[in-house]
């Protein structure tokens, strides 16, 4: 008897807004264009033929899992092939995500290593708090200004 994996698949995730923001300054500015020693912005190449593919791999024999004492149950795993380069137009997002945990890491190791918190480059108490808000309020955003005010409580 056959089976397929096609039930047990799920659906892609949605559309984060680092994608967003790449996508429009990709097409309203030179963003594919812009290079300095080599170095590009993300997502400027043409992914592999295999970038983004789902793939799955598992064990669908409940028969034999119901023998060994774990239940009638099918094991299924799935993920999204990378190749985790920053240049790739499909990959690029890993790579950020990749990026900012390696950051977290090191900060976190030095406040572990140093006893010591980070020092923060963002001290509220020396900005003026009505002239930041008269200065967001020229945007016309509502949320900027509310994020702000929080904020800068």
């Amino acid at each position: 008897m056959q089976q397929t994996l096609t039930q047990y698949q799920l659906p892609a995730s949605k559309q984060s807004k680092v994608e967003q923001y790449i996508e429009e300054h990709k097409f309203f500015t030179n963003w594919v264009n812009v290079e300095h020693d080599g170095w590009r912005l993300p997502a400027t190449q043409e992914p592999h033929y295999w970038c983004g593919i789902w793939k799955s791999e598992g064990c669908l024999n409940r028969e034999g899992h119901e023998k060994l004492g774990k239940g009638r149950r099918v094991y299924l795993k799935q993920y999204q092939r990378s190749c985790y380069r920053g240049s790739c137009r499909t990959c690029y997002r890993k790579w950020i995500a990749r990026e900012a945990n390696k950051a977290t890491r090191r900060i976190k190791a030095y406040e572990d290593l140093s006893k010591q918190k980070p020092i923060s480059r963002f001290r509220k108490e020396k900005f003026n708090r009505a002239k930041v808000i008269q200065y967001a309020e020229l945007f016309g955003n509502p949320k900027l200004i509310s994020i702000i005010k929080t904020t800068l409580k």
